[in-house]
């Protein structure tokens, strides 16, 4: 089911995909990682409170890496920053980068929040999102 959701997610079938996670959720293993891959679902489908309350439930997760905890706190404070909630996005980048300082472009991100754009460059960090996904997504498969 994890391959089948992936497979649907990169065909840009969001709906599937995030059913064939969800069958995930069943075995223990999966879970944390499923329901990351479910909020990534979702920031792609612009739903972002649902997807920060789908990575929120990863870290609940009793089965989890220290990398997936990682990259889920670095979820969660990209969906605060595309929600335009600077305070929180900035506590879960402060998380990451608190355990890894190189974690993916924590640092960038950092400065972003502590360093607003100009109004016309506002629009900016929205639309740069599908790389980020793809990021995330690479990171979660241990991709470089």
């Amino acid at each position: 089911h994890f391959d089948l959701g992936i497979a649907y997610k990169e065909m840009g079938l969001i709906p599937d995909a995030i059913a064939e996670f969800e069958l995930c959720l069943k075995n223990p293993t999966r879970i944390c990682i499923a329901h990351t891959m479910i909020g990534i679902c979702l920031v792609e489908k612009g739903d972002l409170p649902q997807a920060i309350a789908q990575f929120k439930k990863g870290l609940y997760a009793e089965q989890k890496t220290d990398r997936e905890e990682l990259g889920l706190y670095y979820e969660i404070g990209r969906a605060y920053e595309l929600l335009r909630d600077p305070k929180e996005a900035l506590y879960y980048f402060e998380k990451v980068k608190k355990r890894d300082s190189t974690f993916r472009n924590v640092q960038d991100r950092l400065n972003a929040i502590q360093k607003p754009p100009p109004p016309a460059a506002a629009a900016a960090p929205a639309a740069s999102g599908g790389d980020d996904i793809d990021a995330a997504f690479d990171d979660l498969m241990g991709k470089e």
